[in-house]
């Protein structure tokens, strides 16, 4: 019985094995914040990436549609509205928002590409500092 009162007595309250202090400098902060605010920004692109992605499917869809209808003028939406163009215009006017939308898939991804690069990178100076003590996980 004795043994367990000394036992209880090394370990901190709860029962949790204590981890070493490690003081946080203001450079520290700087790179946790930073590691945030670019852990938010990956998320909005990815959620852009994905939207954008789906407009450059939608606009493929909507190409072979207007090829295979067998009119010669074809409805095409500007704003609100429906327009009747000649299949010819409907067909390079999507295939000229389709290039649109792939740029900005590409845009979205070189974006990203860095952004993880920072975020790695800070990953291993925070990491190497505090160790297990800093969670750093998306």
């Amino acid at each position: 019985m004795g043994d367990r009162r000394q036992a209880a007595a090394q370990l901190p309250s709860g029962g949790a094995v204590a981890t070493p202090q490690v003081h946080v400098t203001l450079e520290d902060q700087q790179n946790i914040n930073t590691f945030s605010r670019l852990n938010s920004q990956l998320q909005e692109i990815r959620s852009k990436l994905t939207a954008k992605k789906r407009v450059v499917e939608d606009l493929e869809e909507a190409g072979n549609e207007a090829m295979l209808v067998d009119d010669d003028v074809v409805p095409f939406v500007v704003g609100e509205c429906f327009v009747r163009l000649p299949q010819e215009d409907v067909e390079s006017k999507i295939e000229e928002l389709k290039g649109a939308a792939e740029a900005e898939v590409a845009s979205c991804e070189r974006e990203m590409e860095t952004i993880v690069a920072s975020m790695n990178d800070l990953k291993t100076q925070l990491y190497a500092k505090f160790g297990n003590t800093i969670n750093l996980e998306e």
